[in-house]
């Protein structure tokens, strides 16, 4: 238990500095504050970075002449609720990442607790109409402070449970790359996202090493997977080495680079359907992509196949097999996953991804949409996509990361 102090207690900052800068723009007031911040993190202790917050946001100076001060008040004047949002959020995300960094974490759970108790220590300090009161308080009721609490608590947190991280990974690398987010929240998950996966590389390649040993202390499972379908999973990799489907993928683009845009989506789909052994991949006669092929960009048809377009149409096919208005399983997804074909999708998706290395970011985002969807769905519906989640994990370590597996 921490012994948080109160707010009462905090010192007020009375430094002067006068100014007669001439008005400026919404964005320079908030630079301003990000500026101010980050040198701070150079210059001074975490504890006085943190009252420095709290002079920001919480209980401002009496006198409050300092130009980040004045930016903070700029910005309330403004009228701008959201942009106060996106000022306290990424200011947030600069002391989250400094502390994670630095292995600070308490000051961590010292931020989080100035929110938490705000309403309760608050009232006898600032007048509760105050404009800057008012919108911190609406903050702490947004999605914004979700996000950034919940990113809190993960820097905390030593250990996940392995079905928490198959979400994690996903959803971070969405984040990561949603240019709506402030830059220190998309790095900040670039970060966790990169470490979540290595260690999920990591125990999966000294698990499948230690499972041919005859060693009694073996390898944890790094997945939630029966160890039947991991053996299958083996089964399929002995079959078929990974080289063999990356040098597949080499082939199909030699043999299209010169094909115009209609030749190129019939090989894609002969390339993506019925080029595998149904005894590695499963059934896939149900899957029709010539229809949705056909009437895909059909005005470039007859023009030459550019790797523009090849990503374009790559992006397309995802979101065939997963999410097609970007809220809901796509009627393939559903399809396979109904009929407990998970392995076949993932394959599928393997395939693209070998052809198009590009367009793993916009998978990783549809596939946090499904996460996002299945999130409200009972415990049965969500093991469906938690299958799907952990085997496409362990085929992309596999045949897209190449981890060094030994099977046989």
């Amino acid at each position: 238990m921490l012994n948080f102090p109160h707010p009462a207690s905090y010192k007020y900052t009375d430094a002067v500095v006068q100014s007669d800068k001439q008005p400026r723009s919404l964005a320079q007031s908030q630079e301003s504050i990000y500026s101010f911040l980050l040198e701070n993190i150079k210059q001074h202790s975490a504890e006085t970075v943190l009252q420095h917050f709290i002079d920001l946001f919480i209980l401002p100076p009496k006198i409050n002449k300092l130009d980040h001060l004045q930016a903070i008040q700029e910005i309330i004047t403004s009228n701008n609720k959201e942009e106060f949002h996106n000022t306290i959020k990424r200011c947030c995300y600069i002391l989250l990442n400094n502390w994670k960094l630095t292995k600070k974490t308490r000051y961590i759970e010292y931020l989080i607790a100035i929110f938490e108790n705000l309403s309760d220590n608050q009232p006898v300090i600032l007048p509760t109409q105050n404009p800057l009161r008012i919108w911190v308080e609406d903050f702490i009721s947004s999605e914004s402070y979700i996000e950034v609490k919940a990113f809190a608590d993960k820097c905390q947190k030593q250990q996940q449970t392995r079905r928490h991280q198959s979400y994690t990974s996903h959803t971070l690398i969405a984040q990561s790359n949603d240019i709506r987010k402030p830059i220190e929240q998309r790095e900040a998950a670039r970060n966790e996202a990169s470490r979540l996966k290595y260690q999920f590389k990591f125990d999966l390649a000294m698990y499948m090493a230690s499972s041919q040993s005859s060693n009694i202390d073996k390898h944890k499972n790094p997945t939630n997977l029966p160890e039947e379908v991991l053996r299958l999973i083996k089964l399929i990799v002995a079959k078929r080495d990974p080289a063999s489907y990356a040098s597949t993928a080499n082939l199909f683009l030699k043999q299209t680079k010169n094909l115009n845009y209609r030749q190129f989506k019939e090989r894609l789909e002969k390339f993506l359907v019925h080029s595998s052994n149904n005894s590695e991949v499963g059934d896939t006669s149900r899957i029709n992509l010539s229809k949705k092929l056909i009437t895909l960009n059909v005005n470039s048809n007859e023009k030459e196949v550019t790797d523009a377009l090849v990503l374009r149409t790559c992006n397309t096919v995802i979101e065939y097999l997963t999410t097609e208005n970007h809220h809901e399983p796509s009627p393939m997804f559903l399809n396979l996953i109904s009929q407990g074909n998970p392995l076949t999708l993932v394959m599928l998706l393997i395939k693209i991804l070998l052809i198009c290395k590009g367009c793993r970011i916009h998978l990783e985002t549809c596939i946090a949409e499904l996460i996002r969807y299945y999130e409200k769905f009972s415990e049965k519906e969500r093991d469906k996509m938690n299958t799907f989640l952990d085997i496409f994990n362990v085929m992309c370590a596999i045949y897209i990361d190449n981890i060094p597996v030994k099977l046989n």
